[in-house]
């Protein structure tokens, strides 16, 4: 799954909105959504950012399951 594809699912799966993943990212909403529909390459320090970020929610999602907090 591609970095694009693992940010729409988290957000999606979660009912996180792009404006709040932006804003956390210090990111505009118009770069995150560019970037997610593959109309934007965005510099590797915003990368890395998202990387983490998608890290984060992997681990998170991980903690849920293992516990039987979310299916």
């Amino acid at each position: 799954m591609g970095l694009q594809n693992e940010v729409k699912y988290y957000l999606s799966r979660y009912g996180i909105s792009k404006s709040h993943m932006a804003k956390a990212l210090n990111l505009s909403l118009q770069q995150l959504s560019a970037w997610t529909n593959e109309k934007l390459v965005l510099p590797d320090y915003h990368m890395a950012k998202i990387e983490k970020y998608v890290d984060t929610m992997k681990r998170v999602d991980e903690f849920l399951q293992a516990n039987g907090l979310v299916m």
